[in-house]
């Protein structure tokens, strides 16, 4: 162990991380896989792994080990921390669609988010009829 390196004496399994909104916390990175039909739970995993990207196949594998009467997932639905063009290859090679967020570029982001949060109002109004 170094001189600067922290351990935290009542968990040392979870480990200091990066958290949105900025800082860091003593964490753990939880995944979860979600059928979208049902809205159930299919899948778990905790892992002391800061980055998403590692984490997407061993959960693809968790769904493919499932019972097959449940079904196969024919495409994933992952937010941007899963994008690598290692996943989606290799969601292409498990015969899996993946559809995984982009990059937001900051500051195109800042110049659209009026005419997005318009738009949500209007595909809302639609979803009322």
């Amino acid at each position: 162990m170094k001189d600067k390196d922290q351990v935290n004496l009542t968990d040392e399994d979870s480990r200091i991380m990066k958290v949105a909104g900025g800082g860091f916390d003593q964490c753990y990175n939880a995944q979860a896989v979600v059928a979208t039909g049902s809205m159930l739970i299919v899948a778990t995993e905790v892992t002391q792994a800061a980055n998403d990207k590692e984490q997407l196949m061993p959960m693809i594998e968790k769904m493919q080990a499932l019972p097959k009467e449940l079904g196969r997932a024919k495409r994933i639905l992952a937010d941007s921390g899963y994008l690598s063009q290692s996943n989606v290859e290799k969601c292409e090679a498990a015969k899996i669609e993946p559809l995984i967020a982009g990059r937001r570029q900051r500051s195109a982001y800042k110049r659209m988010t009026k005419r997005l949060q318009v738009s949500a109002l209007f595909c809302g109004c639609f979803g009322d009829r």
